[in-house]
């Protein structure tokens, strides 16, 4: 039958998606948001009541950071850029700037198409200040590039070339004033250890630290001007290697080679002056033999036996028991699956031991807030959660008795630090003022909080006038504080040049160790404190975190990262150990990796350049729109806009005759999210031509969306739909003039009532861990009341699906996937489902080469059921109003890197491979049969269908290629081969 393969293709999309199972994680409107705005010469900062410090704080840090922007690439900011700040990452997560949603590693994000930044305050300035800077780089990056037009941005986004660690590298290059100590400490594990990878091959977090080094290494080499022009001439290309070469005369792989033999130089030399975390401590976790990235927050048992810490192992990160003298760990409790634990803070990861050795306490976020947990480690159970209305907790810690416990809150842009009375839940607040407070630790005799803090002398711990101005105050390094519980001020006990934090005790409260990167590099030192004498403990290769002492043993635990991963190590005996002498790196000696300057073409060094200045210019400080806090009428609706609590979309193809609307598509979209309860309303009108383009329907598709997250793995769901499909033939009339006449029409009202769960983790090509699932039930009344003397119109019908999958991780690289799906139809003229085929099949094939097309209910509300990849789409076989359908598939690796020459000079990376069974059947009523007997005699599959395969697929970053073969069986005979070309992910 012939036909309009795009037009075919577009029906059978609208077909599968009538009735769509959606799947998806939640963005969850916990709060509703009173915007307010602050203007400053370049910037418009939005902010919630109750934020106007960090409001001010974000204006002014953005125009000094933006005078060395333009300073940098000798340009000028056009038009205005818009900050929206939350005040806690929380609050943050539930923006609709993006829809995606925002992990607990996201510190912020610049929305291109509007050129807005949006950050959330996390309780530390510089780390503000920081991510402030890296994103305006982005977003004056934007500017430079490709205007402030709409249409432009868009325009020059999807035409250019520019990769992932050319803009976050010169984003951490501008915000980290070309280096910093933590660039130092990834670049130097990275060189020595033996996993820097080509600058090509720059992903993940080497997009941001790679990238840096590019940037910084071109300035060392060239010249700062260079980067200017760098940045200028790929704003012309819009493409990187060849701008490279036109820059400093290398290759792409000349200035890899040269990039990479530069670290080598820097780093090798200073590799006998250090040692490796395994030369002065036992590793208690390793992240190579586990396969994961991060194992910290490590706490040690007060008897010094056991080790609770958070790790990704499992693709989530969970609360692990790990046995010291075994060796063994074991899960406690699996996080980032529930509402109650969505996240638990593994950036900010202590955890602490009651004194009694049975429990441990770990903050999460969980649901609007966060909550204080009580694991109990017998019972892998709470016992007890507090939960403070604070816009976020960290680092809680039992004091030596058990009768409290301490933490950091954050609250109106304030982190302070408070302690609970346990048994009373009395919450106490101990320290409120504007600097940054953190990392809690009790005195032995439980009397006294050692903290972490950006204050220097500033030892009063409340009072501060409100207009204090933290952007004029040194912020940018911390010291280690004592507070008495009923004192006004406070002790300092460090007064480094550099940071120091996470205070610990000795049992016998002699000894504070604590870490300073006074060396460059994070090291642990140990404090006398009767004689306050201070000695460095460790000379790390790339530094010691988190330190833990047992309450009463004498052994420490500590975090490391080495070799491209987060672990635990163990010290015994941290008193008895030698005072060492840390050897400065080269950056902290010279402000530069090197430790020599370089001569010849080396330019001199420019990172003064780079140094963040005050802001002299003058200008009207900030512009309140009437006033703090007080808003126009017009105003509100610019506010609404630019936070972006509605989307609306609209498509429209208008096509064959511009003048006659009949031929027109269009669809349009509307959004409504500042609430919990999100809605949708769309408005889809198709026209499709059939049978050659004798036959032609016009359909209008109305759609009411409610949707209810109660956290972000599970909602319910409501769709109301509204359908109207008039059908026409080409044929003549009673004086032979040809024209499309009606044929046959539906009007149809379908509400479906659905019920998500999804905790699924994705990989390049589809989830490879976690659970999902979807039930729905949906109702079509009949809207017709004569429907034996008059024209069919509406139809009756109810449906009832579900479908569950569940995805197992088998080492890194190895999955199985596990589908089970099922559903029924009934009354009057019940939905038919048709087994066969997969989504988005590119050569499809249709049973007989045609598609019905008599029956307007099967053409339009009918679900098609993939992926079964032993069948066509329409198969009579897998047609029926009862169906299930089962897939098992084992996803591995196929092609990890492929580049090939002549005559296909192509390069594939990450080809995933999978072998399957598709089984499944599709029947009327209760008619099924297993088998039947043919007319060989032998006894075969009848209305049960199998088939088997094997398969690959291909993330190619603009869209996933899927290819299978499959062979169908009915116990004796085996078909051949089908060949399946499609589009996107994995089921």
């Amino acid at each position: 039958m012939p036909r309009n393969v795009s037009l075919i293709l577009a029906l059978i999309l609208l077909a599968a998606s009538a009735f769509a199972q959606g799947f998806g994680k939640n963005k969850v409107q916990y709060v509703e948001f009173d915007w307010r705005y602050i203007q400053s010469e370049h910037f418009d900062v939005y902010y919630s009541e109750g934020q106007e410090r960090i409001a001010e704080f974000t204006a002014e840090t953005a125009e000094n950071a933006l005078k060395l922007i333009e300073s940098s690439w000798d340009y000028t900011l056009e038009g205005r850029v818009k900050f929206i700040i939350y005040a806690s990452h929380n609050r943050f997560q539930q923006t609709n700037v993006s829809l995606s949603i925002q992990e607990e590693s996201l510190g912020g994000f610049t929305e291109f198409l509007k050129n807005r930044i949006v950050l959330p305050y996390t309780g530390n300035y510089e780390a503000f200040r920081h991510v402030i800077h890296h994103e305006l780089t982005h977003a004056v990056n934007m500017r430079l590039f490709y205007g402030t037009g709409f249409q432009s941005i868009l325009i020059g986004v999807a035409t250019s070339d520019v990769p992932l660690w050319f803009t976050e590298g010169l984003a951490e290059y501008e915000s980290r004033g070309g280096w910093d100590t933590e660039a130092d400490m990834f670049m130097r594990d990275a060189t020595i250890t033996g996993y820097l990878p080509p600058i090509d091959y720059l992903g993940g977090y080497f997009a941001y630290k790679g990238g840096q080094s590019v940037f910084y290494y071109l300035d060392r080499r060239y010249g700062k001007e260079k980067v200017g022009e760098f940045v200028n001439k790929v704003k012309s290309s819009r493409e990187v290697p060849r701008t490279l070469k036109s820059t400093t005369g290398l290759t792409m792989e000349e200035f890899n080679r040269a990039w990479q033999s530069w670290l080598r130089k820097i780093y090798w030399p200073g590799v006998v002056n250090y040692e490796t975390p395994d030369d002065f401590a036992e590793r208690l976790t390793n992240h190579r033999k586990t396969s994961n990235f991060v194992n910290n927050g490590g706490a040690v048992s007060p008897d010094g036996q056991k080790v609770a810490y958070l790790s990704d192992r499992s693709d989530y990160f969970d609360v692990w028991l790990h046995d010291i003298e075994s060796g063994k760990s074991k899960r406690l409790l699996q996080g980032e699956r529930s509402g109650d634990f969505e996240q638990l803070k593994w950036l900010d990861a202590r955890m602490s031991w009651s004194p009694d050795g049975e429990n441990i306490v770990f903050a999460s976020k969980a649901g609007a807030l966060d909550a204080i947990n009580v694991l109990n480690v017998k019972k892998h159970e709470i016992t007890k959660r507090f939960r403070p209305k604070l816009e976020g907790i960290f680092n809680p810690v039992f004091s030596p008795d058990g009768s409290k416990i301490a933490f950091v809150g954050l609250k109106s842009g304030q982190s302070d630090l408070y302690y609970y009375e346990v048994a009373s839940e009395n919450l106490i607040q101990l320290t409120d003022d504007v600097f940054s407070d953190d990392d809690p630790a009790w005195s032995s005799d439980g009397t006294m909080l050692y903290f972490a803090s950006d204050r220097k002398d500033s030892l009063r711990i409340s009072g501060y006038d409100q207009s204090f101005q933290m952007w004029e105050f040194d912020y940018h390094s911390m010291d280690v504080y004592r507070v008495a519980l009923d004192a006004t001020s406070c002790e300092r006990l460090t007064d480094g040049e550099f940071t120091e934090k996470n205070p610990t005790l000795s049992p016998d409260g002699k000894y504070l160790i604590f870490v300073s990167d006074a060396s460059g590099i994070s090291n642990l030192y140990r404090m006398d404190l009767a004689s306050r004498e201070t000695i460095a403990i460790t000379n790390g290769l790339t530094g010691c975190f988190q330190p833990s002492y047992s309450a009463q043993a004498n052994r420490l635990v500590f975090t490391s990262f080495y070799e491209g991963g987060y672990d635990l190590y163990l010290i015994k005996s941290p008193d008895q150990m030698e005072a060492k002498t840390p050897s400065p790196t080269a950056f902290r000696e010279h402000g530069t990796p090197e430790a020599v300057e370089s001569v010849g073409e080396q330019a001199e060094s420019s990172t003064e350049t780079l140094e963040f200045r005050d802001d002299s210019r003058e200008y009207s400080r900030y512009v309140f729109a009437d006033g703090i806090g007080q808003i126009s009428e017009q105003d509100a609706r610019a506010i609404t806009v630019t936070a972006s609590t509605r989307k609306a979309v609209v498509n429209t193809d208008l096509y064959y005759d511009f003048n006659n609307l009949d031929n027109s598509n269009f669809s349009a979209q509307y959004y409504y999210l500042p609430n919990r309860i999100n809605y949708g309303a769309s408005l889809y009108r198709y026209v499709y031509y059939l049978d050659a383009g004798n036959v032609r329907d016009q359909t209008l598709q109305t759609q009411f969306d409610l949707s209810y997250p109660f956290s972000k793995y599970t909602r319910a769901e409501l769709i109301v739909g509204g359908y109207g499909i008039d059908r026409a033939e080409w044929s003549p009339n009673s004086d032979g003039y040809y024209d499309y006449y009606k044929t046959a029409r539906r009007r149809i009202v379908l509400p479906e009532l659905g019920y998500v769960h999804d905790t699924v983790v994705w990989g390049s090509t589809g989830p490879v861990n976690g659970t999902r699932y979807r039930v729905s039930t949906s109702y079509s009344p009949n809207l017709q009341g004569d429907r034996e003397h008059r024209e069919v119109w509406s139809s009756e019908f109810y449906t009832a699906k579900g479908d569950v999958r569940q995805y197992f991780r088998m080492g890194r690289d190895y999955s199985w996937a596990s589908r089970l799906s099922g559903g029924f139809s009934g009354g009057p003229e019940p939905q038919r489902f048709f087994m066969g085929g997969v989504s988005n099949w590119i050569n499809r094939r249709f049973e007989n080469d045609q598609i019905p097309t008599d029956e307007i209910n099967d053409f339009y509300f009918s679900s098609f059921i993939t992926p079964f990849r032993g069948g066509d789409y329409f198969e009579k076989r897998g047609t029926g109003t009862r169906y299930f359908l089962t897939n098992q598939e084992f996803r591995f690796p196929l092609v990890r890197y492929l580049q090939m020459g002549w005559p296909l000079p192509i390069t594939l990376a990450d080809v995933r491979g999978a072998l399957f069974t598709d089984v499944g059947a599709a029947w009327f009523n209760d008619s099924f049969r297993l088998t039947s007997v043919g007319e060989d005699g032998n006894r075969r599959l009848h209305d049960l269908q199998a088939a088997y395969g094997f398969g690959w697929r291909s993330n190619l970053g603009f869209l996933l290629l899927r290819w299978d073969v499959a062979w169908s069986t009915d116990g004796v005979d085996t078909s051949k081969p089908r060949y399946f070309f499609s589009l996107g992910a994995e089921y």
